[in-house]
């Protein structure tokens, strides 16, 4: 048995499905049941596999229930897992706790919540959760009751499947999943009308999975739980309350040594002040503690984690690096919220290497963004073993680069001081007087140059003299030559150089001539030029075409082979999804800067002010909202910040037309862009069709659900705590005229959710 306390999200996923027997054939769900690094979008996978199995016998209302909740609880595991300290529990302990308290209750919330949809009668919650009978003998004993036309199914059924059914209220055989997807074809002289399949789908399939889950280990005491908590009974004590209680029990037994952890938890500070000679003293006290603590299993990660500190102190960073990854292993599903300051530690350990090691840090962020401390970087929905798939170069030379901010130079020993690390951050700064010698290169047109300081850029001369804005220059090495397709080392090609001078709100301001675009367009690209993002800023050729609020120049860059579905922006829009944004603030600038003073700070968000500032404001989602906290505070910055909305409200009236951004939206709903896309801006869940109910921009709205706009799809808004639809959009913005287009396609969505005054929110 593993010795973590904590089940991994593997197995979470694999108990789930083994109640609701859909597991059969995945083995890797045993096979990856205790990895405890895994790509967090491999779990999206195992997940999904799940609910495609599940959506053959409920209906797409229960479904999309039964995920909602799951996904409830998974978030609410999550954050026990990455915050509740569980050192010293065993996992037989922390099952019972569990039991208790976060899974009963969404159990509890999950089948009241699907019995809750149906209509006409049903069963009781609590008839799911007794232990002393077969759930689905008694559920069958419901139908037969209340269920108009059960009984004439199951007398027309032939003898076969007859004695199935009897073999289910005898107890002999529990409903398996194919069973109840197939059961309304058992016979055919029986009316559809005569009964609601789906209702009765549904009822066997939670009577079926209460029934295979009495059988599990633990799965009576949970059935148990869940009634009492049926019947109105309090909970005693909460999940931290029964783990702070077992680890005080256990803590006796290392009450002796509690004044040397305390002493070595001081010295150990990476920010405390180290005087040369104490290393031995150090090194001595904590072997003696590991060999005081040799056979508990629950503290290896902690004298790891200090061994590790220690050699990080006197500068042996490969034997840090081993260490951190022996206690980053313990850690895991055990250590709460220090898993996160380990692995904070360990990246930027692992990243100064001479040679980084690259599946350790794959294994870090994987954590990372598993537990929620950090998001991901690639836009790369498929889960992949490939490290580019997970981190980007960028993000290495940042932790690298953020050695000195998490163990600074006053925390090391003398030769930890020595340790020397080069990183590709901060500001790039060009000498005007060198850019201004550099020369194009006729004769070798694809020359590469590198300029900057303190790090270098590669740059092919096109892409350069690009970004120089000479014009001139740029067409001669295109007539000798001169490959369109050639990026620099950061991934900018000449044809996004040029689309970063027409974007009307860049700050600082760009020229907005066109000169350079039309010459470079001219040019035949590759396909990866123009749908390719770069690495840290993900810009975009289309988008950067968006943002120049010019029709013919979107229709030029879509001439040329760029995706209208491709995502760009550090919070992964696609371009529909931008225009509209530019058409909201077009018609209303006062309401965007307003938005963009009181905008939450949501982990894209700080993600953002990373991804746009040279390494200066550190690596963590946590060193962004102190960064912003501290400018916010700042005395000046109320004027700085009045100032750059003036000017941006200055050009948006001056170069952006409704008109044309309007003509531009158009064009990309008529090119395929998806009007169903979910996005994470301006709101989690927003899709661009509900930004065209927002705005009231009835034309392109019904353009959208012509081209199959779904105006049902909703977003959870966190003011309400309810689900939002395009009709509780258009009606809290009081948008008339999309009210008016949506009540001709309401007989279309019967299934809609009720609507609620604009009053209370949305």
């Amino acid at each position: 048995m593993p010795d973590f306390p904590y089940p991994t999200l593997v197995e979470v996923i694999r108990a789930c499905a083994k109640m609701f027997a859909v597991k059969s054939g995945n083995k890797e769900l045993d096979d990856k049941a205790l990895d405890k690094a895994i790509d967090p979008r491999r779990l999206d996978e195992l997940k999904a596999d799940i609910f495609e199995n599940l959506g053959r016998p409920l209906s797409s209302s229960s479904l999309a229930t039964l995920k909602s909740c799951f996904e409830s609880f998974e978030n609410d595991y999550i954050q026990i897992v990455a915050t509740q300290f569980a050192d010293g529990v065993t996992r037989s302990s922390m099952r019972e706790f569990l039991i208790k308290t976060v899974v009963k209750n969404h159990v509890v919330r999950l089948v009241s919540e699907l019995l809750d949809s149906l209509s006409g009668a049903r069963p009781s919650t609590e008839l799911y959760f007794c232990h002393s009978s077969s759930v689905t003998r008694n559920l069958l004993h419901w139908l037969e009751q209340n269920e108009i036309g059960w009984m004439d199914f199951v007398e027309r059924l032939s003898k076969e499947n007859k004695a199935k059914v009897k073999a289910w209220r005898l107890e002999e055989h529990i409903p398996d999943i194919q069973s109840i997807t197939l059961l309304s074809t058992w016979s055919d002289n029986l009316s559809e009308a005569s009964i609601d399949w789906p209702k009765i789908k549904l009822l066997l399939l939670l009577g079926a999975t209460a029934d295979r889950l009495l059988k599990e280990n633990g799965g009576e005491a949970l059935i148990e739980e869940c009634r009492m908590s049926c019947g109105g009974a309090e909970e005693r004590y909460s999940l931290s309350e029964m783990i702070e209680m077992e680890q005080t029990k256990r803590l006796r037994k290392f009450q002796h040594l509690l004044p040397v952890i305390g002493e070595l938890q001081h010295k150990l500070d990476p920010k405390a002040p180290k005087q040369d000679g104490t290393e031995k003293s150090l090194t001595e006290k904590l072997d003696w503690l590991a060999a005081e603590l040799l056979d508990d299993n629950h503290t290896n990660y902690w004298i790891d984690w200090c061994y590790a500190r220690l050699y990080v102190f006197t500068g042996d960073l490969d034997s840090a690096n081993d260490r951190y990854k022996a206690a980053f292993d313990d850690s895991l599903y055990r250590a709460g919220v220090n898993q996160k300051f380990l692995i904070e530690e360990a990246l930027v350990v692992s990243a100064s290497l001479r040679k980084p090691d690259r599946v350790f840090l794959k294994h870090l962020k994987n954590a990372l963004i598993t537990f929620k401390y950090d998001i991901q970087s690639v836009l790369k929905k498929e889960s992949s073993n490939k490290f580019s798939d997970v981190i980007e170069d960028w993000e290495v030379e940042l932790w690298k680069a953020s050695f000195e901010r998490v163990f600074p130079k006053v925390g090391l020993f003398s030769a930890g001081k020595q340790v020397d690390i080069q990183a590709q951050v901060g500001p790039l700064v060009i000498d005007e007087d060198i850019a201004a010698k550099v020369a194009p290169t006729y004769k070798n047109p694809n020359r590469r140059i590198k300029l900057g300081q303190p790090w270098q850029k590669t740059w092919p001369q096109l892409v350069w003299f690009t970004q120089r804005n000479d014009t001139q220059v740029v067409q001669k090495l295109l007539e000798h030559g001169a490959d369109v397709n050639l990026v620099t080392s950061s991934g900018e090609s000449a044809i996004l150089m040029a689309l970063t001078m027409l974007d009307v709100i860049a700050i600082p301001n760009v020229s907005l001539d066109e000169s350079l675009f039309e010459v470079i367009s001219e040019y035949p690209h590759k396909s990866e030029v123009l749908n390719t993002v770069t690495a840290k800023k993900r810009l975009l050729p289309l988008i950067l075409a968006v943002k120049s609020g010019k029709l013919n120049v979107v229709q030029q860059v879509i001439n040329m082979g760029a995706d209208v579905n491709q995502r760009g922006e550090t919070d992964s829009q696609t371009a529909l999804n931008v225009c509209l944004k530019l058409i909201g603030m077009t018609k209303n600038m006062a309401k965007y800067i307003f938005h963009q003073k009181n905008m939450p700070l949501t982990p894209e968000g700080m993600d953002s002010i990373r991804r746009f500032n040279p390494g200066l404001t550190g690596f963590t989602l946590e060193d962004q909202a102190r960064f912003i906290a501290g400018q916010n505070t700042h005395s000046q910055f109320p004027k700085i910040e009045e100032l750059v909305f003036d000017v941006m409200a200055e050009r948006v009236m001056k170069f952006l037309s409704l008109t044309a951004l309007r003509q531009i939206a158009s064009l990309l709903i008529d090119h395929g862009a998806e009007v169903n896309a979910l996005h994470t801006s301006p709101v989690n869940g927003y899709t661009p069709l509900m930004l065209g109910a927002e705005l009231d921009e009835a034309l392109l709205f019904n353009k959208m659900l012509n081209k199959g706009g779904d105006p049902s799809i909703t977003y959870f808004c966190q003011n309400t705590g309810k689900d939002v639809d395009c009709w509780r959009i258009a009606e809290f913005f009081e948008s008339r005229e999309v009210e008016n287009a949506l009540k001709y396609v309401e007989p279309y969505f019967p299934n809609r959710i009720v609507l609620y005054s604009h009053k209370s929110g949305c």
